[in-house]
């Protein structure tokens, strides 16, 4: 609208809050009711449909009528047409609220390298849960549920010093689209609505899923340079599993994430009260914290909110990803909490680094304990963690990789699990050379050569996939580096990823970044704007020492100038006597393309395959028992098909012998073309997900250049599979007596109890379990997936001095 416009009827026009291409939000005062209002404005233009504004006065007599503590009150719906252009426009005028944004604080506390709080969270997601259910109830979607349009209001404390959340914005999706959206919005769109359809009860919880993630990672589940991109993601990419970017989110609290952001609208929660008691289970946080006094939660009754039809019901609880960092990293979850105790900063900082080729500065050194005759550095025992991200259970420590470094605090004990048993790291970067020297052993059990190790870097996956490609697998490269000298006067350490010698494919050198000072390193590649897998070409790391005033497009070849080096081995394993596969071929095959995938049509390695269809189950298990109890029989029955089709695999799937009214295949058959369970060693081609991966596994750890580490690992994620067959098989079950039950008796109690069970075993294969005879843990999908990750990890050693001619071969 005209700026110099001042007045839109009895509203004087005060403050510009906002300008999109389509609208504007001003602060305005009600000259009438002598009061401060917030007012939307759209400008009608020939493209506006005339029924489009019928239905927006229609709904706003709707909106007017939503009277909810959490939901800004909507106070007028008019059309007005400007005397000075004849301009028609449409406005929305809402109470103003005086206080930050979501936005605002979730970004304040991120310079505080913090998170929200575990209380913080789910008394969030109460408050709007519970306005979006109560919107939704008399038939109002909202559309742009995002972290801009909730509101504290600062005049209405409640029980937060921030102010009472208030929904905003409501009326928006009255109003089409435009087709070139900006990009801040798209991070907020659904798939369904980024395919151009209309927004639905169903898309909101999508949105307040989003919400949900950015909250317990700080990022975004999908980021990208411009709006096509990112709804594509939308459409086509699993999102980055939150546990992967904040190391201590449970797979419990994991997987009500994964599931509110499902593809499949029928796969996520049946409303967001459902979803809010879900996440309170995962957390550990009493239901009667957000409960009022008559028993009822903000209206919604307990009863149907936190019912096992409902909810992500009987959680298990995981040992977090490790807690033990590079020599002075911070371990962390979430910020601070009312019941949460945090520590300080370490006394030295972490620098800062950019990524890709620019420079990365390293300040300062990091204390490193070593052991007696030893090169390699001791990781330090981390301090405990607990409270609502820890859980009862135990694990052995293994050797294995690390993820990157966290920059949050350590929470302590909680108070309200005082029983509860300290989880110990699962992952140490640096060997512990005085404890573990027994375990440094060669593949044929001769003693490895002591190397002086200067960090690690291993691949991780942006999600960002593409069902026809290989991208989004494999197309990162984290890189840890502690403890390096300075490099001489006027050099400069470039670190390169390289193919290797004998690659066919001649990629060319990428240079990873640069570190101008000594000390530690910790940066990120993120790759390139395809997201091509990294691991199909490259194979080796090497770290020069050059000028640093001329930056060099390759490493040199001046092997004088190379100080570090690290490599997968190509070499044959003589003990694989068909198919002579290397340890560099085993990685490939797990993470970036396996050639009896690609043969049926699947690209991509079998880990993502198995993450993503192990998680479709998930998905769809919950899903057949809310369209159950729902009353949607054929849904449900739907469901179960297509659990049976990823089960079995298309090859298996007709000795069902499934009931003639349902079709034998609901799902892809490309992606159903290989089966999660094995029903046939002789001829199952290609093997099941499981024993595929098993074979590799087994494979691996006879392989030339396998380090200790990467063979413990080798070890623990065929274990892990072990239950997960177990888990799957139970589900397999419970699905064939389901789906042969006749349709009339499914909604019989009596098989509510199978419903259940078929839920819970899809749900301990995806996220694990806690044994409760033993009080360890026996770990699910989302662990093998990042344990099959780290196997792709680099050991960067020194350079010898004693063979110049070939130092870092």
């Amino acid at each position: 609208m005209n700026i110099e416009q001042r007045r839109l009827g009895p509203y004087e026009l005060q403050q510009l809050l906002a300008s999109h291409p389509t609208n504007e939000v001003w602060k305005a005062f009600d000259g009438q009711k002598r009061r401060y209002v917030s007012i939307k404005i759209w400008p009608i233009n020939a493209q506006i449909d005339s029924d489009v504004i019928s239905h927006f006065l229609q709904e706003g007599q709707e909106l007017t009528a939503l009277h909810h503590p959490h939901i800004a009150q909507v106070l007028d719906v008019q059309t007005s047409r400007q005397i000075e252009t004849g301009q028609q426009e449409a406005y929305i005028v809402t109470e103003y609220i005086e206080g930050q944004s979501l936005a605002d604080y979730m970004h304040s506390i991120a310079q505080t390298g913090q998170l929200s709080s575990p209380q913080e969270i789910v008394e969030l997601l109460s408050f709007i849960g519970s306005a979006l259910d109560y919107a939704h109830r008399r038939g109002i979607v909202h559309g742009h549920i995002k972290p801009s349009n909730i509101i504290f209001d600062r005049h209405h404390a409640g029980t937060s010093a921030l102010g009472e959340p208030k929904l905003t914005d409501f009326g928006a999706n009255a109003f089409p689209r435009p087709i070139n959206i900006p990009l801040s919005e798209a991070y907020y769109v659904s798939p369904e609505i980024a395919q151009g359809q209309a927004a639905t009860v169903q898309s909101d919880l999508y949105m307040l899923g989003i919400v949900l993630y950015e909250l317990c990672t700080g990022k975004l589940p999908f980021e990208g340079n411009n709006a096509s991109e990112v709804m594509l993601q939308h459409i086509r990419a699993t999102p980055t599993a939150p546990a992967s970017i904040n190391p201590h989110i449970l797979p419990a609290l994991a997987s009500v994430i994964m599931r509110s952001l499902a593809k499949d609208p029928a796969a996520r929660f049946a409303n967001a009260s459902a979803m809010t008691v879900a996440v309170a289970k995962a957390l550990d946080i009493p239901l009667h914290d957000v409960v009022s006094q008559s028993g009822t939660w903000l209206g919604i009754s307990l009863q149907n909110a936190g019912s096992p039809q409902d909810t992500m019901n009987s959680p298990t609880y995981l040992s977090p990803l490790p807690s033990q960092q590079f020599p002075g990293a911070m371990p962390g979850p979430y910020g601070p909490s009312a019941h949460i105790a945090t520590q300080g900063p370490p006394s030295t900082p972490i620098p800062a680094f950019t990524q890709g080729s620019q420079t990365l500065q390293a300040s300062g050194t990091v204390p490193a304990v070593r052991a007696p005759g030893s090169g390699q550095q001791e990781t330090p025992v981390p301090p405990a963690t607990g409270g609502a991200f820890s859980s009862g259970a135990q694990r052995a420590v293994v050797p294995a990789t690390q993820p990157p470094n966290y920059p949050y605090s350590p929470p302590a004990h909680s108070g309200r699990r005082t029983a509860a048993i300290i989880l110990i790291a699962v992952a140490i970067l640096v060997l512990l050379s005085g404890v573990l020297g027994t375990l440094l052993l060669n593949f044929n059990g001769g003693a490895a050569p002591q190397k002086e190790l200067a960090g690690h870097a291993f691949f991780a996956s942006s999600g960002q996939l593409n069902q026809n490609s290989a991208q989004g697998i494999a197309d990162r490269l984290q890189t840890d580096l502690q403890g390096l000298p300075n490099p001489q006067t006027g050099k400069s350490y470039y670190i390169w990823l390289l193919s290797e010698q004998s690659n066919a494919v001649n990629a060319l050198p990428i240079l990873l970044g640069t570190v101008t000072n000594g000390g530690r390193a910790n940066f990120t590649y993120a790759g390139d704007a395809t997201h091509n897998d990294l691991l199909i070409s490259y194979s080796r790391l090497l770290i020069t020492e050059e000028d640093a005033g001329t930056p060099p497009s390759n490493p040199s070849l001046d092997p004088t100038t190379w100080r570090y080096y690290a490599e997968f081995s190509h070499a044959p394993n003589p003990l694989d006597t068909e198919n002579h596969f290397s340890l560099l071929d085993h990685l490939r095959h797990l993470l970036a393309q396996d050639p009896k995938l690609k043969s049926v049509g699947l690209n991509g390695g079998l880990d993502i395959w198995l993450f993503r269809n192990t998680m479709k189950i998930l998905e769809w298990a919950g899903s057949a028992r809310d369209a159950r109890n729902s009353g949607d029989i054929n849904l449900a029955r739907r469901q179960i098909v297509r659990i049976l089709d990823y089960l079995d695999g298309s090859q298996y799937i007709g000795t069902e012998n499934l009931p003639p009214d349902l079709q034998t295949l609901l799902v892809d058959p490309t992606i159903a073309r290989v089966a999660l369970l094995e029903f046939d060693v002789q001829n199952q081609q290609p093997p099941g997900y499981l024993r595929h991966i098993g074979i590799h596994l087994r494979e691996l750890s006879t392989a030339p250049g396998v380090t200790p580490a990467q063979k413990q690992l080798a070890i623990r994620i065929n274990e892990d599979i072990n239950n997960v067959q177990f888990w799957l098989s139970a589900a397999h079950k419970d699905a064939e007596k389901l789906i042969h039950t006749p349709p009339d008796q499914l909604g019989r109690p009596e098989m509510l109890p199978v419903f259940d069970d078929l839920f819970n075993q899809a749900n301990m294969a995806f996220v694990g379990q806690v044994d409760p005879n033993t009080n360890q843990v026996k770990e699910g999908v989302v662990q093998i997936h990042y344990n099959i990750q780290r196997l792709a990890t680099f050991d960067i050693a020194r350079c010898t001095a004693s063979n110049q001619s070939q130092p870092c071969s």
